[in-house]
């Protein structure tokens, strides 16, 4: 089939557009060459195409064979432009990395001996990486990067300085390790305290006790993103304290790259959803919640992309509720729908709402929207309990013990259900 062939998925990640530019630059890589392989892309461009339509166009004096994928003329044909296409991906990210496009063009000035060109532009790469807020493991990353392209240079022009260089470069190492080193922990103590996959804890234990040993160095004092992760691993190993942690992250999360923002976002909320009181109900600590949650979405550190993840719509309703602010719950349900993924949207949707008319009570509004199946069973069993407590407030008592007991049985059959959920049902 050729719909599974590494070609045509290649060819379909291009639309009409790309398709068009991709042709114009494969014309002057191939410069008049190869024109079997020009003329493959241009087949290849039709999504209707069938491999009889190729072979024709390919091979007009050769009969199509029993196997054509299996034909060596035509599989060359395949990986010279899976080749290709592949090398055109590739320049695109580059283009998007103005710091790795940097990296290289560094690397290509030592290796045709432009000294003066490489000086300037490595002055220039290092003042403008030294200018961005960026302070964590990513910028380090990179410094380190810049900093090693600088040795094989040393050596040609300037040898004298070698020592120096070669020092700030282990020095570059040992910081640009040892923070990651800190947000691998970090992450590793979240997944210890969150997980309830038993498979692979002893593990991560190994791997965190390695990380921890070299702890509580000088460097907390000093670097704020260090002495962030350093109390989120102590806060949730339940040696440390949240008192000014959130103060903490609102001064310093720009020091942050994008990604890891989201990450210590991330184990912030999960230690405050999995310590904090929230089934005592009570009202400052879903006040709390609904704060930092908005606090998350005006930095955009609840979304991926521009989808907002399920939890998080559902915890904030469930606060809003919590807080006695309905209104505000109702507000952020119709806003916020369809910024979830579009194929969770109705199920988070009705669910929220069915706990809304719940608090408001609105009692028949409530069962008819928690009252469905749902296709998560989480989320379906969480419903569930919801519908016979409404049921009771309802006066509808007569048959509940049945549906207490049915409810129960379903809860300890299903095995995949995390424990911490079945604790609370």
């Amino acid at each position: 089939m050729l719909e599974k062939r590494k070609l045509w998925k290649l060819m379909r990640l291009f639309d009409k557009r790309e398709q068009s530019k991709v042709g114009y630059w494969l014309k002057g890589e191939l410069r008049g060459h190869h024109g079997a392989t020009y003329q493959l892309f241009e087949l290849m461009c039709d999504p209707e195409v069938s491999i009889e339509q190729i072979w024709v166009s390919l091979y007009p004096h050769k009969a199509l064979p029993e196997r054509p994928f299996y034909d060596s003329s035509f599989r060359r044909l395949e990986h010279s432009l899976s080749g290709l296409l592949e090398t055109w991906l590739a320049i695109q990210s580059l283009r998007k990395n103005e710091e790795e496009i940097d990296l290289h063009v560094l690397r290509e000035l030592d290796v045709r001996e432009s000294k003066e060109l490489f000086e300037s532009k490595y002055k220039k790469t290092k003042r403008k990486l030294e200018a961005q807020p960026t302070r964590d493991d990513s910028y380090h990353r990179k410094m380190l990067r810049l900093k090693m392209e600088l040795l094989p240079f040393t050596i040609k022009y300037d040898i004298q300085s070698y020592s120096a260089a070669l020092l700030e470069v282990i020095e570059q190492f040992h910081i640009t390790s040892f923070h990651e080193q800190c947000r691998y922990a970090m992450l590793i103590v979240n997944y210890l305290y969150s997980d309830d996959d038993d498979r692979y804890k002893q593990k991560f234990q190994k791997y965190f006790d390695a990380c921890i040993d070299s702890q509580r160095l000088k460097y907390f004092n000093h670097d704020p993103i260090l002495r962030i992760y350093d109390k989120l691993i102590l806060l949730q190993s339940g040696e440390g304290s949240s008192d000014g942690l959130e103060k903490d992250l609102r001064d310093h999360l720009y020091l942050f790259s994008r990604s890891s923002q989201g990450e210590v976002y991330a184990v912030f909320m999960n230690h405050h959803l999995r310590k904090s009181p929230v089934r005592d109900g009570g009202v400052e600590y879903c006040k709390q919640t609904v704060e930092l949650i908005e606090w998350g979405m005006k930095e955009r550190l609840v979304y991926v992309e521009d989808t907002i993840r399920d939890i998080i719509f559902r915890v904030l309703i469930s606060s809003c509720i919590g807080s006695n602010q309905i209104e505000l719950g109702e507000y952020y349900l119709e806003t916020l729908k369809e910024n979830l993924l579009k194929e969770i949207k109705e199920e988070n949707y009705t669910y929220c709402k069915g706990l809304i008319r719940m608090a408001q009570k609105r009692y028949k509004e409530a069962l008819k929207l928690l009252n469905k199946k749902f296709p998560r069973l989480a989320i379906d069993l969480r419903a569930r309990k919801r519908v016979i407590l409404i049921q009771y407030e309802m006066g509808q008592r007569v048959e509940l013990e049945n549906e207490i007991r049915t409810l129960i049985l379903c809860i300890e059959r299903v095995e995949s259900l995390n424990s911490r959920l079945r604790k609370s049902l």
